[in-house]
């Protein structure tokens, strides 16, 4: 079947719309114009908006289910609904989180602020006059949401013991909000610890010169040493002291202290009694590479885990990342799915992929998920690293898709880490194009059968794959799921894979090509 008569099809585009509702940019404009083919699709992806004709992006029934399902979709509300009251009004009924998005002057609209305010999400209303921020019975509701409203609250309630503990209970950044006076007081700080991770930057620095306050903190987190001030970091009785209770304390430690013998000997036999990687990842990996501990201490790099699905957008995230040289990737993880064994959305075998990472010569977690579990799944592999490891950040190859994005970014903010995005919102073109002139060698391993030819899958991503997706109005990074890649090579790997014999398969709606044999090549990139 071809594309020009797959998208004037209204029954079969009623079929991919209700799976895939990015396809409406694939359909012909007089179903785009189709009121029902374009709820379906709104329904399914909120961002479709983006496609439907002019007529339906003034259709108030259309774009508030689109912001139900993505707030993100306001963008593509037309000028006429985006100056409606009643509309605006509606909006932050269904999605309070839209607040972020109206125009100024609905910001200063009181009434249209506080319905926002009272949606059950997790944003605060920044957007409304000084004085309601002078209620302290409406900045207790909204930290409860958000602890970091206390950002907007009057200076006060920033003074107020009981107001910021609730803050940073519910989120440990509320810290940076609070007053000098709180940001001294170790209840407040170790509160934040405890609720959702570390919040330490944000401590009064006179905290950091207090040997039980400090004791206390690195006791569960080696890595807080790092703010610890420079008169305990060159005491060798705390240090002696300190590394009893977190060997991983050490690495931040005056650097003579690390060389001394007998410190060096308590530390590695704390660490190593605590945070020994083989029993802590037992069942994930057993390919999993010992860490010299010296080198660890010794290491001032930041430390990074990716997040790696064995595709062009995550190797040209983690590429450009790695560029800059103070950062250090330590850890890889990948989700497989615990039905297929296959890298979960990208149908990679696993098998496949070891291969692939281990040429770029660190430690993998490969965590099989299951589809209601994954993100729970997801985030205690990364927390299971944070602390005994001292990982910093971690690196995602997310474009344009605000899920997946925000997805990341709360699974680092409920470890305690920072999340990288380093290719997002940028031109796909542009990227694609980046691809190809870092040397980072894709093949098509699965593409949406309604869209793309089976001649592709199996075909290096290259010029000629560029030019047919541009004829046929295909992502070039096949950022909506059109299509997934594999990397053979590229300057980050110590080795090379060819696919000496394969096979394309259909599975529902997809082109799948299935690896049968490959040659690795090691030491060659």
């Amino acid at each position: 079947m071809t594309l020009n008569k797959l998208i004037s099809d209204k029954k079969i585009a009623m079929s991919g719309a209700k799976r895939h509702g990015w396809a409406l940019n694939y359909f012909s404009k007089s179903l785009k114009k189709d009121k029902e083919i374009v709820m379906t699709a709104v329904r399914e992806f909120g961002l479709a908006l983006k496609y439907a004709d002019e007529q339906l992006q003034n259709d108030p029934e259309i774009v508030l289910s689109a912001i139900k399902k993505n707030r993100m979709s306001f963008h593509y509300a037309s000028k006429i609904l985006k100056n409606d009251r009643e509309f605006i009004m509606e909006s932050v009924k269904t999605n309070g989180r839209v607040i972020d998005l109206i125009d100024d002057k609905w910001k200063n609209d009181r009434e249209i602020v506080l319905t926002a305010a009272i949606q059950k999400h997790k944003w605060p209303s920044r957007y409304m006059d000084y004085s309601i921020w002078e209620d302290r019975d409406f900045v207790l509701n909204e930290i409860h949401k958000d602890g970091t409203a206390l950002e907007c609250a009057a200076d006060f309630l920033k003074k107020d013991k009981e107001v910021v503990l609730n803050a940073v209970k519910q989120h440990r950044w509320a810290l940076r909000y609070a007053d000098e006076s709180l940001r001294k007081d170790p209840e407040i700080v170790l509160a934040a610890k405890r609720e959702h991770g570390w919040a330490l930057d944000a401590a009064h620095p006179s905290l950091w010169k207090n040997k039980d306050f400090v004791s206390k903190i690195v006791k569960e987190n080696g890595n807080a040493f790092r703010f610890a001030d420079d008169s305990l970091k060159r005491d060798k009785d705390f240090v002696s002291k300190i590394v009893k209770e977190n060997g991983w304390a050490l690495k931040y430690a005056y650097e003579p202290l690390k060389k001394d013998s007998q410190i060096m000997q308590t530390a590695f036999e704390r660490f190593g009694r605590k945070f020994n990687l083989d029993s802590m990842l037992k069942g994930e990996n057993n390919t999993i590479k010992a860490i010299s501990y010296e080198e660890l201490i010794s290491d001032p790099a930041k430390r990074i885990i990716t997040s790696w699905s064995g595709g062009k957008d995550c190797c040209l995230a983690l590429y450009r990342t790695l560029k800059d040289k103070k950062n250090k990737l330590d850890y890889l993880l990948n989700c497989t799915s615990n039905q297929s064994g296959n890298v979960s959305f990208h149908e990679i075998d696993s098998k496949l992929l070891k291969s692939q990472m281990d040429f770029l010569g660190v430690p993998y977690i490969m965590k099989s998920t299951t589809q209601d579990g994954y993100q729970d799944e997801c985030k205690n592999a990364v927390e299971s690293l944070v602390i005994p490891q001292g990982i910093d950040s971690m690196v995602f190859g997310n474009i344009y898709v605000d899920e997946h994005k925000e997805w990341g970014e709360h699974l680092c903010e409920d470890v305690g880490i920072e999340s990288i995005e380093s290719i997002w919102n940028e031109d796909t073109e542009k990227l694609a194009n980046e691809v190809l002139s870092s040397k980072i060698d894709a093949y098509i391993i699965c593409a949406n059968a309604n869209l793309i030819d089976k001649y592709w899958v199996g075909k290096k991503f290259d010029k000629d794959f560029l030019n047919y997706a541009k004829k046929n109005k295909i992502d070039l990074c096949g950022e909506y799921g059109e299509f997934h890649t594999f990397v053979t090579s590229c300057p980050l790997f110590k080795g090379k894979i060819t696919f000496a014999d394969t096979e394309v398969c259909r599975k529902d709606d997809y082109w799948v090509l299935k690896v049968k044999k490959v040659k690795v090549d090691k030491g060659q990139t």
